[in-house]
């Protein structure tokens, strides 16, 4: 993978402003096509199981794309596209099959941070479910849909929830996601 995969339009200073001016007013984006191109998923086995019930049914890895949510690169981007510094938190791969959810996020009641979510399921399907669902403390929430490719941006504050991911009993297939929390610096 390029050493800071971040599409060209996505990089360009008129979209960075764009961005800013959306996360401005909306505290969860997802942007279409942001990397050019998306890193080999690891076989299923190769995923550690956590299962907590009633918080959490997924598997977890290492990321894919430790060295990106590293980069200087990715911390200058963010800092154009939200007008803040971020550090880097923690990232890991997560893949959710039938049944699998998190709930009642583990960042819940923190201060402000962003979450970074790069969906790399294969062969999507209405079945999978998936949903990031948002619960901010205001009252208001926020649903994103999946979409292969995408990256999700959440700035949240404190009292703010990450708080579901659902995938359907009845999926044949897997939910995937690259995530990284970033927290103000």
């Amino acid at each position: 993978m390029a050493e800071f995969p971040i599409a060209s339009a996505w990089r360009d200073p008129a979209a960075l402003a764009a961005l800013s001016e959306q996360l401005a007013r909306e505290r969860v984006v997802q942007l279409s096509g942001v990397l050019a191109e998306l890193p080999e998923l690891p076989p299923a086995g190769q995923l550690e199981r956590e299962e907590r019930p009633g918080f959490v049914v997924r598997a977890t890895g290492p990321p894919l794309l430790a060295d990106f949510w590293r980069s200087p690169a990715l911390a200058e981007w963010l800092a154009q596209a939200t007008d803040a510094r971020w550090e880097l938190r923690g990232c890991r791969h997560e893949r959710y099959g039938a049944g699998d959810y998190s709930l009642l996020h583990d960042a819940e009641g923190e201060g402000e941070r962003l979450l970074l979510a790069l969906d790399l399921t294969q062969r999507p399907q209405a079945l999978f479910g998936g949903f990031h669902i948002f619960s901010f403390a205001d009252g208001a929430q926020a649903t994103c849909e999946r979409e292969t490719g995408a990256l999700l941006l959440a700035r949240l504050g404190a009292g703010d929830l990450d708080c579901v991911r659902y995938v359907s009993q009845l999926s044949q297939g897997a939910v995937r996601l690259e995530c990284a929390h970033f927290e103000l610096s």
